[in-house]
């Protein structure tokens, strides 16, 4: 819940903690810059595939 989303005068928000994540991806992933807007796809399962977010995979041999 984001507290700018209560109009209620009579309701205090107190944060009580935060989270931190740590995002690590194998070397050989393509992935060297990716963006705190799409990691948020990525969380929310908004992005399902790499391509989604730009990663384009080179092709197999």
């Amino acid at each position: 819940m984001d507290g700018e989303d209560i109009t209620n005068e009579d309701v205090t928000i107190y944060q009580l903690c935060a989270d931190g994540i740590a995002v690590i991806v194998n070397k050989a992933n393509p992935a060297t810059d990716i963006s705190l807007e799409n990691l948020k796809k990525i969380y929310t399962d908004k992005s399902l595939n790499w391509i989604d977010i730009g990663v384009e995979f080179p092709e197999e041999e």
